[in-house]
């Protein structure tokens, strides 16, 4: 998971699945290059780490909802009302 946070909590479930599964995690504070790592890491070589850790993500099965721009309150509503079935929703401009 790729993700930036900034001031929010985020709940993270480390219960039996994530043990029997050996889920690994990955972090990287954004702004600073712990300085133990300084000698091999810097900021452009971290950034194309998470940008290859990217693709790795199977991204276009987020995607529950791509809607023109006309049918933003639609999209607004649904996300509202049905919110378990909206993960992502696309707002296409074009």
């Amino acid at each position: 998971m790729g993700s930036w946070y900034g001031e929010k909590e985020a709940v993270l479930n480390l219960g039996r699945t994530f043990h029997r599964n050996r889920v690994r995690i990955v972090s990287s504070q954004v702004s600073h290059i712990n300085p133990a790592l300084t000698g091999r890491w810097d900021k452009q070589r971290r950034l194309g780490l998470a940008l290859s850790l990217l693709k790795e993500i199977p991204v276009s099965s987020l995607i529950t909802d791509v809607v023109s721009f006309e049918s933003a309150a639609d999209a607004n509503r649904k996300i509202s009302s049905r919110p378990d079935e909206t993960l992502q929703v696309i707002l296409d401009c074009t």
